[in-house]
């Protein structure tokens, strides 16, 4: 069951808008035998897509405007020609709406857009080889554009597209990879705007997605990459061309200068063991035939081969700072939580901004599906979608953060393992300098596993002075208590564990195995509350702990998490580098893995302070960068506190002013 559509605004609050209907075109035949259209209506039937409510023959005539007789070859030239073509774009959309609007299925189609408002009719085209080269994204409907059209989107569907069959939901962070292939010289591409404007739509959502640029890689370097991060978004920006009929894209090798294909057969070699959800191409450029303008078309095959749920590709030639606009709102779309379809609609919108109608740039980026749109990034909160509501403010709380995008993918397999990967550590180590960031990263931590549908409790072992084991544990029984989606269980987890430490305190001599009675009933509370879903404890300035009480805490609960007999219950505890030296022998043992934090680096200020801003305050893009502009050029290395001092002061004396 698919999630409610609750798009957001860049504030967070929702917004409201009814998901489009659904309506399937589908021809099949060919140009010999003749074309066979039928109209598919989804009624909720779990066969809508293989029941046409209507069919009819295609009769296909010479479009008024042309003369020749290879009539798709001279449409696919103007959408083919930059700079235009004599045949009018209004006079091409209007034929092709004439094509599918006759007869039965134009009476069916009429009907099912009436009874779909307000809520508007998306609709879906099935077409055969012969004609998926046709510009349908040029399209006419009366005064509307489909392919714009956010209320009533356009969309091609893939071979293997089945209207009742969704992929599983993505959960949290949203991974994308973008692979940078042209020449660092090329402005035609201008890869460095397209790039910027994908961090820019981020920036606001830093704590919840995982982004990775990859500038002219090899073969060998992308495919390590990817493996690594297994993206949702595959996003490739440069060239492409065609070879024997087959459609590549290229790396450009800075050292030799050569461009190096990388050919249909290699890409599913290269991906085909975890296929993206959405594969990106623009990579139609400053090529001279017609069939080499169309090369990333042509290669959006093997993606589609791949069974990649959906690829939006470039179907001709498009200026790079067109394709930057297209790219900037297609991710604002998606962080909005719009369904792909409506993204790629408001996407087109915004080339109409730079062009207008009158140029062809609109309809070159094409979107094909083989799962239902609203389904390709359906991205959820917790372990079900019943977690979506209590999850919502945890969500705003988790975009927040800022950077340690690589520690954060580390941290990712201990707070939500996947089943694929090894088995995570119980015991993790966050170290660093002071005011580097650790406390900051350790409530993340939290955050990002009540996100993902676990328990979780952040525990200040510095708050309030020095604490004991045993008071330790309270804290941690308490944390976990206080957590809206699980307050009731945790409460009744730990009851058993409140009662003896209740009785202990009240008997004058403890018993001989005290101590190991209460661990053991804390360690079966802990289980308990956690069920099958994740459990983190992240202990902060865990060295305000004495030796002793130290060494006992590694001994009833670190040591045993760190072995496996607490699962799924881990740890995280956070140390500063001048305090590790007072942790233990035997806490060292237990930690698992380390996550060292450094300093940033001067070159680096620039874009952490941009996400701080972007997420933190409702300041215009312009107004941020101009600020920033206008600081005094760092020298050496900076701590994550400069950052939020920064903006504390320039907050407090007013944007206005400051500028």
């Amino acid at each position: 069951m698919p999630l409610p559509h609750r798009p957001r605004t860049p504030n967070g609050r929702p917004q409201l808008r009814l998901t489009p209907r659904t309506a399937l075109i589908r021809i099949t035949g060919t140009a010999e035998r003749g074309w066979v259209v039928g109209f598919h209506d989804d009624d909720g039937r779990g066969d809508w897509t293989t029941s046409p409510i209507a069919e009819a023959r295609l009769d296909a005539p010479l479009p008024p405007f042309l003369t020749s007789l290879d009539a798709h070859a001279a449409i696919r030239r103007c959408l083919l020609d930059e700079h235009g073509h004599e045949v009018g774009l209004e006079a091409v959309g209007e034929y092709l709406h004439g094509l599918l609007h006759q007869g039965a299925i134009g009476e069916a189609w009429d009907a099912a857009a009436m009874s779909a408002r307000p809520s508007g009719l998306r609709l879906l085209l099935d077409l055969p080889d012969s004609l998926a080269s046709l510009p349908w994204e040029l399209l006419i409907r009366g005064l509307k554009r489909p392919a714009t059209d956010v209320a009533a989107p356009l969309v091609r569907v893939g071979r293997s597209f089945c209207g009742a069959s969704t992929p599983e939901a993505v959960r949290w962070p949203l991974k994308v990879l973008m692979v940078v292939g042209s020449a660092a010289d090329d402005e035609r591409v201008a890869a460095f705007d397209e790039v910027r404007n994908v961090q820019h739509a981020l920036r606001r959502h830093c704590g919840q997605t995982d982004v990775e640029v990859l500038w002219r890689p090899t073969r060998a370097e992308l495919r390590e990459r990817y493996d690594e991060l297994r993206p949702h978004i595959f996003h490739f920006i440069g060239h492409g061309d065609v070879e024997d009929g087959r459609g590549r894209l290229l790396l450009h090798d800075p050292r030799t200068g050569d461009q190096h294909p990388w050919t249909a057969p290699e890409i599913h070699a290269d991906l085909a063991a975890h296929p993206p959800r959405l594969a990106i191409l623009n990579a139609c450029r400053s090529a001279d035939r017609d069939e080499d303008r169309a090369g990333a078309w042509r290669v959006a095959d093997a993606f589609v081969e791949l069974e990649v749920a959906a690829v939006i590709a470039m179907q001709a030639d498009i200026r790079g700072d067109v394709a930057a606009a297209f790219t900037a709102e297609l991710y604002t779309a998606l962080v909005q939580h719009e369904p792909l379809d409506v993204a790629v609609s408001r996407a087109r919108r915004a080339i109409t901004d730079t062009t207008g109608f009158e140029r062809r740039d609109f309809a070159v980026p094409s979107l094909t599906v083989n799962a239902p749109p609203e389904s390709v990034l359906r991205l959820r909160y917790g372990t079900g979608d019943e977690d979506l509501d209590p999850g919502e403010p945890l969500q705003r709380q988790y975009a927040g953060f800022v950077d340690r995008t690589r520690e954060r993918r580390r941290l990712w397999r201990v707070l939500d393992p996947e089943p694929e990967l090894e088995i995570a550590p119980g015991v993790i180590e966050i170290t660093g300098p002071a005011a580097v960031g650790k406390s900051e990263l350790a409530r993340w931590c939290v955050t990002a596993c009540e996100v993902h549908g676990g328990n979780a409790a952040y525990v200040d072992l510095k708050r309030g002075g020095r604490v004991d084991c045993l008071a330790t544990l309270g804290l941690i029984a308490a944390e976990l208590a206080a957590k809206p989606q699980h307050q009731d269980a945790n409460a009744a987890a730990f009851a058993a564990w409140r009662e003896a430490v209740e009785t202990l305190t009240r008997t004058p001599a403890a018993p001989p195995n005290a101590l190991e009675t209460t661990f053991a009933l804390f360690t079966d509370a802990l289980r308990e509350a956690a069920g099958d879903r994740p459990l983190l404890v992240t202990l902060d300035h865990v060295a305000a702990l004495a030796t002793e009480e130290l060494e006992l805490l590694c001994d009833y609960l670190l040591e045993p998490a760190a072995h496996g007999q607490l699962e799924p219950v881990r740890f995280i505890v956070a140390v500063s580098e001048e305090q590790a030296g007072a942790l233990t022998e035997r806490l060292r043992r237990a930690i698992g893995a380390s996550i060292s934090l450094r300093t940033f680096r001067p070159d680096e200020f620039g874009e952490i302070a941009l996400q701080y801003f972007f997420h933190h305050f409702d300041v215009p893009r312009t107004d941020v960068e101009a600020t920033l502009a206008a600081l005094p050029s760092l020298n050496e290395d900076f701590s994550w506190g400069a950052v939020v001092g920064l903006a504390s002061y320039i907050e407090g004396i007013g944007w206005e002013r400051y500028k």
